[in-house]
């Protein structure tokens, strides 16, 4: 809404150094003015601003330890490069990212898996259903992967 895109206009100008220094309270990085990293992602992100949102979310990645959450911020990133900007590369770049980080990452596995689907790049969907059927533990899931499997192989997506 406008007073979030205000307020994140605000945020923004108050450190033209692009977050330079970060201030850390416990574990919570802070970026300008104070405003946690996390808080000002979803302002820029609810405001569609998503140059700053890939910028303060690269941020996070970097303090982040736990590895599930940064996957998912790997994710995001690549998410909004697909399709915010269509920079296909950026966004394989980052879902890769995502899975190396944390292999049980599903969004950026299927990520990956429809992105190659709308390139026609069959064997990386392959590659990216082969990855998936090992994430899940529910033999109907798997079912369902394989089967996935199998009409890519007998051109059924072709």
């Amino acid at each position: 809404d406008l007073q979030q895109r205000r307020f994140a206009r605000a945020v923004a100008a108050d450190d033209a150094d692009d977050f330079a220094g970060f201030d850390f309270e416990g574990d919570v990085a802070q970026g300008p003015k104070g405003v946690p990293l996390d808080a000002l992602g979803r302002i820029y992100e609810s405001t569609e601003q998503w140059a700053e949102f890939i910028d303060v979310t690269r941020k996070l990645i970097k303090v982040t330890s736990d590895r599930n959450t940064k996957a998912l911020l790997y994710f995001r990133c690549g998410s909004v490069m697909e399709a915010k900007f269509g920079r296909e590369q950026d966004a394989i770049r980052y879902y890769d990212a995502a899975i190396k980080t944390s292999s049980a990452c599903l969004p950026a596995v299927h990520g990956l898996r429809d992105l190659y689907r709308r390139r026609e790049e069959w064997p990386r969907v392959i590659e990216s259903l082969e990855l998936e059927v090992k994430l899940w533990q529910d033999d109907k899931e798997r079912a369902g992967v394989f089967a996935h499997c199998h009409e890519v192989r007998h051109g059924v997506y072709i």
